[in-house]
């Protein structure tokens, strides 16, 4: 070293020898633990030369220019100040006080008493006074490079720092090494009786001489907050604001005592937050707020099916398209796609809607085949489907142009045929039966589309509704949406689970447009074709061809062929068996 700072005579600078004293330690310091070679590099540390007399700015040039001296020793200084530090205990204390700290799995102060035959009290007393003979051990000089190493640890850590993440600290990795060594050096494989050192309780060790650290979950923390209580500002944050800077995010928990490599691990891993191409979003809270997230993430629209393939968790479609639906942050922009709504899509409103929208840009009528390639290319339907809707009783189509049906303006459908649709059946003037088949949509709950014709014949006209009662609470509800070119069937889930209905059995509801009641029989998937037929006929056995006739309004000869080309080829193979 310089004799500048090892001689402590007067320098030239009108510098005292406790001054020199002091740059000696400093830069003993630098070299061993921060890797300084020149006295540049320890200047670099804490630069401080702005605004400085020319005269003074070229002594620190100088100083700058000079070599460091006595560069970190190769021998284990660490290991044998470390074995020196822990011989200063009485080794039963000692064991005591390793077997408290450990960071992953401490064991309760109780277990520690009766595994040593003391009181709790005396326990706690114990461990009091190793603290305390331990820190006042570290002030010595012949533990400074200890010392040094600890305080490092500290500014390594920060305020919170994962404990798993530990041994990627080098100094950390330094007391690791010199703990194993430190029995070695004091003459056995045991630091005290029963203790034999490992890793773990090395970063116990770290944890509590750097500065008194408390484990709570899986974070260190110094101080009163817990890494959970000084993360939550971040987490308000990014809930209000949904996006932001994976940057700023650092920052941010930087201010709140977490090193960098911490506070990007707890960015990563909160359960909240999800990181992507540099940005931070907001992941916990209903469905909608997760799906939210991940159009930002994707930042374009996505189909309903692609965003439940990239949420977590478990969850169904129809769960997260109704949430899709009613979140005012997310716009339907297609058949099948969804968006963020401050994207400023055109929202889909639906088949129907978008020609009513069409013919009123168009002033109130429109070329119908320009409309339907128009609304197919705009929001990805096919043309077939945009045709149907405009075939609804909402509008009208005239001479190959289509217009909004006036309210003044009757619809009728004539000459109704509801026996030419499969599983329908008039079992009277008034009364009609409907077969079911019971599939997955059933048992879940889905609606189905209804032969209209047979809508008509119940009584229902477009934009009405008639609920049939079924007794014990159990109901079916007929509808016909104004903008649907068909009439739908409600859920019928509850009365086909109280009649203990399976997959691919039937259900014949047979539905009273006057009473507006209706009764259900079921017919399993098992049974014989006597029994089917007589569940439908409402007879023993016989001569069932002429009652199915009579269902269906057919000469006796031709029913077969009838049921088959009407797709009920289940009944006709039953009538030809039976």
């Amino acid at each position: 070293m310089p004799d500048l700072v090892t001689e402590g005579r007067d320098t030239g600078t009108g510098e005292s020898e406790e001054f020199a004293v002091g740059v000696d330690q400093l830069f003993r310091w630098a070299a061993s633990l921060r890797g300084a070679l020149t006295v540049g590099d320890v200047l670099a540390l804490n630069p401080s030369q702005a605004n400085l007399p020319p005269s003074q700015i070229q002594l620190w040039r100088r100083l700058a220019s000079l070599p460091i001296q006595g560069r970190a020793p190769v021998e284990p200084v660490l290991a044998k100040q470390l074995a020196s530090l822990l011989d200063t205990v009485d080794p039963e204390h000692l064991a005591i006080y390793l077997r408290r700290i450990n960071p992953i799995d401490p064991p309760i102060l109780q277990s520690i008493a009766d595994e040593f035959g003391l009181t709790r009290e005396r326990i706690r007393q114990i461990h009091a006074r190793v603290e305390k003979d331990i820190a006042a051990a570290l002030q010595k000089s012949e533990s400074e490079r200890l010392c040094w190493t600890f305080e490092e640890i500290g500014l390594r850590l920060g305020t919170h720092f994962p404990v798993s993440q530990m041994g990627a600290i080098p100094e950390v990795q330094a007391i690791e090494d010199s703990l194993l060594l430190a029995a070695a050096i004091s003459g056995g494989p045991e630091l005290a009786p029963g203790i034999t050192p490992n890793r773990e309780m090395a970063r116990g060790l770290c944890l509590h001489l750097a500065g008194e650290y408390r484990v709570v979950g899986e974070w260190a923390s110094r101080g009163p907050n817990s890494a959970t209580a000084s993360a939550k500002p971040l987490l308000d944050l990014v809930r209000e604001r949904r996006i932001i800077d994976l940057a700023r995010a650092v920052r941010f928990l930087g201010d709140r005592g977490f090193c960098e490599p911490a506070a990007l691990l707890y960015v990563h891993s909160a359960k909240q937050l999800r990181v992507n191409d540099g940005l931070v979003y907001w992941w916990k809270g209903d469905i909608a707020m997760e799906a939210a997230a991940i159009l930002r993430r994707l930042d374009r629209p996505a189909t309903a099916r692609e965003l439940l393939g990239l949420l977590e968790g478990s969850r169904t479609i129809r769960t997260l398209r109704n949430a899709l639906y009613k979140d005012p942050a997310i716009t339907r922009v297609s058949k099948t796609e969804f968006a963020l709504t401050e994207w400023g899509h055109h929202e889909y409103g639906g088949i129907s809607d978008e020609i009513v929208s069409f013919i009123q840009s168009h002033g109130g009528d429109a070329v119908l085949a320009e409309m339907v390639s128009d609304i197919a290319a705009r929001f990805k339907v096919a043309e077939g489907s945009v045709m149907s809707y405009a075939f609804a009783p909402r509008f009208v189509i005239e001479s190959g142009r289509v217009r909004v049906r006036s309210a003044t303006e009757p619809f009728e459908i004539q000459s109704p045929q509801p026996l030419r649709e499969a599983g329908v059946f008039a079992a009277s003037e008034d009364e009609w039966v409907y077969a079911v088949l019971v599939s997955q949509d059933t048992l879940r709950g889905s609606g189905r589309i209804l032969s209209t014709h047979l809508a008509w014949e119940l009584g229902i006209r477009p934009d009405s509704a008639i609920k049939f009662d079924f007794g014990d609470g159990l109901e079916a509800v007929i509808s016909w949406p104004l903008q649907s070119f068909t009439a739908h069937i409600g859920s019928i889930r509850e009365i086909a689970a109280s009649l203990g209905a399976r997959l691919n059995d039937r259900l014949l509801l047979r539905l009273n447009k006057i009473t507006k009641t209706g009764t259900a029989t079921l017919i399993r998937s098992s049974d014989g074709p006597t029994r089917a037929l007589g569940a439908l006929t409402g007879g023993g056995p016989g001569d069932f061809r002429d009652r199915v006739a009579e269902l269906i309004r057919s000469p006796r000869r031709y029913v077969a062929q009838h049921l088959t080309d009407r797709g009920d080829s289940w009944l006709a193979d039953a009538l030809d068996s039976g």
